[in-house]
């Protein structure tokens, strides 16, 4: 989106035509969002297998209030303290080990809604105190943390003791003041160079986060083939003013990735509002979406029986994208939920008009509002499957797989209770829910039960699934994280075969 330009405190300067030199595509293996590359699009872990024969592996207090994120090797859990440790209304990051549940640290207080912690790409530019610039490296992390209403806090860790490991320069983080903000799930895009964290706020406005650090070495040492650092600053960019207002309060935030690039940015409103953006195109004072759409133009196709042709028209006169659009693994199919409606249409983001490619009534008759997901992953064969979770009455929720290329319901599992969590999917397509009951499911592609196990309390927040070194092997181990409304937060491993004699872990200390 923006064309790079760095000024140091020193006066270094990376000319526009570096800057522009180094636009290259981000590595496709670049780790920059809490879901591997997926940015929460869709809650598919690619990285690992999922499990088979589940047990416990250690619990800990404090719940969680929202996803956690592993974070520097700890898993970053935001949760709402004790009233002893902050006043009502406030929360916290706590951080865990994951292999042993144990509290390391804690980071707070955040004053509302914690969001789930997002991991953006920093870009860091390396030039020598002569302003040669050397090289660029693009998979360095910077995290953001969400308060949900008045503050985020960015840490950029410096890469300068990388580098050099006897340069002492310090961690670099501050707080970013931003407007009051919706309780919704932080985006990510990237324009090829840089990431940019993406978040709304209730009254429609937008902000973006980017990094920039640029590493100062010696030339004279690097002459002679070392590597000594003098001087590291970072940069923080706000691209707040590149983009407008939307009508309602900001919800959810989705971008592609082509080649490495964010080339379609979608966003979605309360008011039913979906507009897309491009984040690469030439730097403006303030740039037009591509293009505009809202849920009553979407459905102006729908009929009353859809497999009817001459069925009566069944438009809908309004409604809130209150769940998160999700885009599949090229970026050709994007899902959006008219939630209340119980109705899904798959348009193309890139597409100058979004006419629906299909569209999907949960029930003919019966309004099923749509109370989990989308979430898109594998079906065993190939193929890519939507999910969502919709309440067939006031006591009782189904999951629901649509097959992604023509919007035909494929099976409809009963999850025994109401559900609000989005499917989390492993690398073979295996699905993991919780419901208000405490029940965890996990799910094959095909729609059978593979096992299920009862955690006590109402399981609110979306599982999620990380490779973990468990047993100290230099192999990653599924490890599925789980949040009950006890104020519990459950480590879930496979269980070890006949003949490993590997122990359970003792309880973490959580408070």
């Amino acid at each position: 989106m923006r064309a790079v330009i760095l000024v140091s405190a020193v006066g270094l300067l990376v000319a526009v035509s570096l800057a522009q030199a180094v636009r290259t595509p981000i590595p496709e293996g670049l780790a920059w969002a809490q879901w591997g590359v997926d940015a929460r699009r869709s809650h598919f872990q690619a990285q690992i297998g999922g499990i088979t024969r589940p047990r416990i592996r250690w619990v800990a207090l404090g719940g969680a209030i929202e996803e956690p994120m592993l974070f520097g090797g700890t898993l970053a859990v935001p949760q709402i303290p004790s009233p002893a440790t902050f006043p009502p209304r406030y929360v916290r990051y706590t951080f865990f080990a994951p292999a042993n549940g144990r509290r390391v640290g804690a980071f707070g207080p955040f004053w509302g809604q914690a969001a789930t912690p997002t991991t953006i790409n920093a870009a860091v530019y390396v030039a020598t105190d002569t302003n040669l610039l050397v090289g660029v490296l693009y998979n360095w992390p910077a995290y953001l943390f969400a308060g949900g209403q008045y503050d985020s806090f960015l840490y950029a860790p410096n890469p300068g003791p990388v580098l050099d490991p006897a340069f002492l320069g310090a961690d670099h983080s501050e707080i970013i003041y931003v407007r009051p903000a919706y309780h919704a799930n932080l985006g990510v895009y990237t324009d090829g160079a840089v990431g940019y964290a993406f978040f709304g706020d209730n009254f429609g406005g937008i902000t973006a986060i980017g990094v920039v650090w640029v590493v100062t070495i010696s030339a004279a040492a690097l002459a002679v083939g070392e590597i000594r650092v003098l001087a590291s600053e970072v940069f923080v960019l706000d691209d707040r003013l590149g983009f407008g207002f939307m009508p309602g309060a900001v919800y959810g935030y989705s971008a592609t990735l082509a080649d490495g690039l964010s080339t379609r940015l979608l966003l979605t409103d309360h008011a039913g509002t979906l507009l897309a953006y491009n984040p690469t195109l030439p730097s403006r004072a303030q740039f037009p979406p591509v293009w505009v759409t809202n849920l009553s133009l979407l459905s102006q196709g729908d009929r009353v029986d859809p497999n009817e042709p001459t069925s009566p028209l069944d438009p809908i006169p309004s409604d809130a994208i209150d769940r998160p659009i999700v885009i599949n693994r090229d970026g050709t199919r994007a899902i959006v939920c008219a939630s209340n409606f119980g109705r899904l249409y798959a348009i193309d983001p890139n597409s100058a008009t979004p006419v629906p490619i299909w569209r999907l009534k949960l029930h003919n008759t019966q309004r099923i509002p749509i109370m989990g997901g989308p979430s898109i992953g594998p079906d065993g064969a190939g193929n890519e499957t939507v999910y969502v979770v919709g309440r067939t009455s006031a006591t009782l929720c189904s999951l629901y797989a649509i097959d992604l290329a023509n919007g035909t319901i494929k099976w409809v599992f009963p999850l025994e209770g109401i559900s609000r969590c989005t499917p989390t999917i492993d690398a073979n397509g295996n699905l993991y829910i919780g419901n208000e009951r405490g029940t965890l499911f996990c799910i094959s592609p095909d729609g059978t039960l593979r096992w299920r196990l009862s955690l006590g309390a109402s399981i609110r927040v979306s599982p999620i699934l990380l490779p973990i070194d468990l047993n100290q092997d230099n192999t990653p181990d599924p490890l599925l994280i789980v949040a009950a409304s006890n104020r519990l937060l459950y480590a879930i491993e496979e269980t070890p075969t006949i003949g490993d004699i590997s122990p359970r872990v003792p309880p973490g200390r959580g408070e």
